[in-house]
């Protein structure tokens, strides 16, 4: 891993590229201690209050930071899903980010979901199907302004998301699916928009197009989340979202990717398959830059005018 660009080296640390990848999905764990976010979260947006919650989960009680912007609320609510390839990353990893986009008026739920290979799908999906379903029961306890929710995610996480907006907007096909995973009880959440960043829609088209990632999607993608039955799996809609069959239920999306980034083909896919469904769907590709570049405004100027188009998009679509 002595070669890793610079941008991963910062985002990750640079102790874990001392260390071997993971050859086997029971070598996670021990690999993941190595991870070091702190390069990225610092420093943290003024003003915005951090609060440590849980919320009910389908395996026990989920941890999750809760954020709250200066002033007075209420505020519209925003559930962020975190990246890390299903297997690595947490809340804290994504803090800055968050935090920026409840700085402008949001209040945001940024979860702890459980990771594989100890929890293998359908694990990390049916945690953000409770995030989702009870932020929309009880967001209006923590501040939210009791409208449709806003949900974002980055890279995994944005793949939950949209796994999120299959599950609440079409339970008819996660039932008739060929392993229905159960929803939550209560009603399904409704969506303002969805914030879709860098994120992974396609797993028949990534393994066609694996570029860096080829080592990542056997080891962590397939073996890790997905398990020994990783091939079956590839078309499940809350696998690969765009093999749900009522796209033209998804909310507003704005999808973003930088150019250098190997799943910008992902991000590219997924916009038009929204796009032809007749989804308000805005796209943003981003020169120059590579994967989780809004973590890096260091590294690239470019991030800055990226999140203000995102903070302009978010407000146009949630009212904040």
């Amino acid at each position: 891993m002595g070669g890793a660009p610079e941008w991963m080296r910062v985002l990750l640390g640079e102790a874990v590229f001392r260390q071997p990848l993971p050859q086997q999905p029971q070598q996670i764990p021990a690999w993941r201690q190595w991870l070091d976010f702190s390069a990225v979260n610092s420093p943290l947006p003024q003003g915005v209050q951090c609060e440590a919650i849980q919320l009910p989960g389908p395996a026990g009680p989920l941890d999750a930071e809760l954020y709250r912007p200066a002033g007075a609320g209420p505020w519209p609510l925003l559930l962020f899903l975190h990246g890390g390839g299903w297997c690595v990353g947490s809340a804290a990893s994504v803090r800055r980010l968050a935090m920026q986009l409840a700085a402008a008026g949001r209040l945001v739920v940024n979860l702890d979901y459980r990771l594989a290979p100890e929890a293998p799908w359908p694990a990390a999906v049916e945690d953000a199907l409770a995030a989702a379903w009870w932020c929309a029961a009880h967001g209006a306890e923590l501040g939210g302004d009791g409208g449709p929710l806003l949900i974002a995610g980055d890279s995994a996480g944005a793949n939950l998301a949209a796994a999120t907006i299959v599950a609440a907007t079409d339970a008819d096909a996660v039932a008739r699916s060929s392993e229905p995973v159960p929803l939550p009880q209560g009603p399904a959440p409704r969506f303002a928009g969805a914030l879709l960043l860098y994120g992974v829609f396609d797993f028949p088209l990534l393994m066609q197009q694996p570029g860096r990632y080829q080592g990542s999607i056997e080891v962590r993608y397939n073996l890790a989340y997905l398990g020994n039955l990783f091939l079956a799996r590839h078309w499940h809609p809350l696998v690969s979202p765009i093999c749900a069959p009522h796209p033209q239920r998804f909310p507003p999306t704005y999808l973003a990717c930088g150019t250098h980034d190997d799943l910008l083909g992902q991000t590219l896919a997924m916009t038009a398959h929204l796009a032809r469904a007749g989804v308000p769907v805005q796209l943003s590709c981003v020169a120059g830059v590579d994967h989780g570049f809004l973590q890096l405004d260091r590294l690239y100027p470019q991030a800055a005018a990226e999140l203000a188009r995102i903070q302009t998009w978010l407000a146009a679509v949630g009212g904040a």
